[in-house]
């Protein structure tokens, strides 16, 4: 909910008038009182207040809110929902809002009372988010690697092109048609998600529709570690974001888990039925946070709002401290002053703070300081034990140029479990040995951030496909990718039959048909910075040299890098090489890429050709095809049989019908007749640019699962996914 409607209005001044109207009533005159608030973007957050006499409990009080201004786009910081009037603050979008709450009596209550007050939410931004783990978030590759069941027939649901996705082109449509099921109809969309880093997630969603509602759940093994449900209709939509509104819940995984993911939908609302209900999911994502500089946890660090959420202590009341607006503030609107007065005794001041719920991970305790006090000294406490401490001269710093005379000094802490802390900051003003009629000090931007979460190294490597006399060289990731002096050793736990692969170094020989199962393990190089171990497996598979599908090509999938082909370049600017990412490629580990630089630029065609002999091909009829996707000019597909052209066809490679199950590729094809045993050459030319009118400077082309197998045209069936 926005604004309150004059009608809303109306009805609280009612509310207040027949409160009074009671005879024998009391009259008391209420403090409401409402912390400020600070959140991270998609965060929801139950507002609390206090109200005094602290007689009047919570049944006799009925409070609402009214959004009175949001900054800087005047909408989209912030919204209600929960009973009455809203009560649950969930956070949209980066920004403030001035919110006034009015608290009155219930009607029935034994007192009359009305207090009002105003308080701001700060939405920070959800900063510096680590590596994505949900697979297929925008459903780009339609329902891979998702699962998905319904309640009911007349429930249905598609991963497919919506008219307004809110990235890609791909979102997951859900439609419930009313047919008097006098219960709930439902979605539960899952993934499992393989090894979790202990840490702090993101998990959200971009939602719009009209559906009931909303469950979002994470789940490790059976146990639940974090759920919410959201309002599928009381929502604000972002227009910056194609009118979708983002929900999400904060994940605290305590150790490194493989976990579940789920978004359940109740499509129809039993107490307001509808002949049909719909909404649409894109853009799920799971994501770590605070892994650099993550979300500030010390509220009022700039002293903004005085000394709120501050403690303090001094050892002498002749000392003088304060907000100070008119001195050169290192950031914000204020800063600490502090005045000492001459001494012969030491005299102290010391600022604390206590902060919640902080996860356990590395930290970086922070202040900005200038002055001639003593010394500073940082500490932080979890219950009365020292987690992290150090002193600091408040005589001999280096100030940071460009910060108004400040240094800064600060402290790394590792927080060893999730904790309640207390960050403290001890000042001794004065210096015993040479007596100065008065020292002084400024404390600005004080600040306690998360600098990374522990992990341990994960090694990874895809199973792998071979042909009979295939060599490999094998590919491994290590996350996070930070480790540059590695060590890997594989070992052949088991081979079916014996004999079936063969390994030196990091290359792989496929001797025989069958499966292996390898073990590699991951350590520091000697000498390296980062002590760590890491292992895996993984399985090889080596099919028969002859293809059982009658497949005539060699590598079609460059699972053995560019073995069997033959690829020349017109120009030094056509650069080529393979992609392993899978959401790069159609099929197998990897793909064929090919980049024309400064094609804008070219007076004559650039091109690329790609070619491999196929030895005493059989006489028949042939389906020559393979799978593109790219902005190249144009393309054409020619078998050759000695000099002589069996048959050519050339496409365009920027107007073609992509398959968006198949990674977006498209797939031509052409159909060739062999008369006799042959001896034949299939090829694959790109032409990059259009010499004679060409506006993009650079043009790409991803090539994968070239084919040459007996088929006709007529028989050719394209593949098609959906429900």
């Amino acid at each position: 909910m926005k604004k309150l409607t004059w009608l809303a209005v109306f009805v609280l001044m009612l509310m207040v008038l027949a409160a009074c109207r009671g005879d024998g009533l009391e009259e008391v005159e209420a403090v409401l009182s409402i912390d400020d608030i600070i959140l991270v973007e998609g965060q929801s957050h139950i507002i609390t207040y206090t109200i005094t006499p602290s007689y009047l409990l919570s049944h006799d009080v009925d409070i609402t809110y009214l959004i009175m201004d949001q900054s800087p786009r005047g909408y989209g910081v912030i919204y209600f929902s929960g009973h009455h009037l809203g009560d649950l603050l969930e956070a949209q979008e980066a920004g403030t809002a001035t919110i006034k709450a009015v608290a009155v009596n219930t009607l029935g209550s034994d007192y009359v009372f009305h207090a009002e007050t105003t308080f701001t939410v700060t939405v920070l931004p959800l900063e510096d988010l680590g590596d994505e783990y949900v697979k297929n978030g925008s459903f780009e590759d339609g329902l891979q690697d998702w699962t998905v069941s319904s309640s009911h027939e007349s429930v249905s649901y598609y991963a497919a092109p919506v008219s307004t996705p809110h990235t890609g082109h791909f979102g997951f449509e859900m439609n419930f048609r009313d047919e008097g099921i006098e219960e709930p109809m439902t979605i539960t969309l899952s993934q499992s998600i393989t090894y979790v880093p202990a840490g702090s997630y993101r998990f959200s969603l971009w939602y719009q529709g009209m559906v009931f509602a909303l469950t979002m759940t994470v789940r490790i093994g059976s146990e639940v570690v974090a759920t919410e449900t959201f309002s599928g209709v009381g929502y604000d939509e972002i227009p910056e974001h194609e009118y979708y509104a983002n929900f999400g819940i904060d994940v605290f995984v305590p150790t490194d888990s493989d976990l579940t993911i789920e978004i359940h939908v109740i499509g129809n609302n039993l107490e307001d039925p509808k002949t049909s209900y719909w909404g649409i999911v894109d853009t799920v994502s799971f994501q770590s946070v605070q892994l650099v500089h993550g979300h500030e946890f010390v509220k009022n660090g700039m002293f903004d709002d005085s000394l709120a959420y501050w403690h303090v202590t001094s050892s002498d009341p002749s000392i003088l401290f304060g907000p100070d607006e008119y001195y050169e503030m290192h950031s914000g609107d204020a800063a600490l002053m502090l005045h000492f007065p001459f001494s012969h005794d030491a005299l102290t001041f010391t600022l604390s703070q206590l902060i919640t719920d902080v996860p356990a991970g590395v930290y970086w305790f922070s202040s900005w300081y200038m002055g001639n006090v003593f010394s500073l000294t940082m500490t932080v406490y979890i219950d009365d034990q020292i987690v992290g401490t150090e002193t600091f001269s408040g005589e001999a710093y280096d100030a940071v140029p460009g910060h108004h005379g400040y240094a800064n000094f600060g402290i790394e802490v590792e927080i060893e479990a999730d904790s309640d802390l207390t960050i403290e900051i001890h000042i001794i003003g004065n210096h015993l040995e040479h007596l100065l009629d008065f020292t002084w000090a400024f404390v600005d931007t004080i600040s306690f951030r998360a600098l990374h979460l522990p992990y341990e190294p994960v090694l990874s490597i895809d199973d792998i496909t071979l042909v009979e006399g295939d060599t490999h060289v094998i590919d491994y990731q290590l996350f996070p990718d930070i480790f540059e002096d590695v060590h890997i050793t594989y070992e052949i736990l088991e081979q079916t039959p014996a004999g079936v692969i063969s390994i030196s170094s990091s290359t792989l020989y496929a001797d025989a048909a069958g499966t292996a199962l390898i073990k590699a393990v991951a350590v520091n190089a000697p000498g390296a910075d980062r002590i760590f171990q890491a292992e895996t497996t993984f399985t090889v598979t080596v099919l028969p040299g002859e293809d059982e599908n009658g497949e005539l090509v060699k590598n079609g999938r460059f699972d053995d890098e560019l073995a069997h082909w033959t690829i020349t370049a017109s120009h030094a600017d056509v650069d080529y090489g393979l992609v392993h990412i899978e959401e790069y490629t159609h099929s197998g580990q990897h793909a064929l890429y090919v980049y024309f630089f400064d094609a804008d630029q070219a007076e004559e065609p650039m091109t690329l050709t790609l070619s491999q002999l196929l030895s005493g091909v059989p006489p028949g009829t042939y389906l020559f095809s393979f799978w593109y996707k790219g902005t190249a000019f144009s393309l054409s597909m020619t078998a050759w049989i000695d000099n002589w052209i069996v048959e050519s066809m050339s496409f365009s490679g920027q107007y073609y019908d992509d398959r968006p199950f198949e990674n977006g590729y498209a797939q031509f094809v052409i159909e060739v007749y062999i008369e006799v045993e042959s001896d034949l050459t299939i090829e694959i030319q790109l032409i990059g640019n259009n010499s004679e009118y060409q506006e993009e400077s650079e043009v790409w082309v991803q090539l994968d699962t070239i084919s040459f197998k007996e088929g006709y045209i007529d028989d050719w069936i394209i593949p098609m996914v959906g429900k």
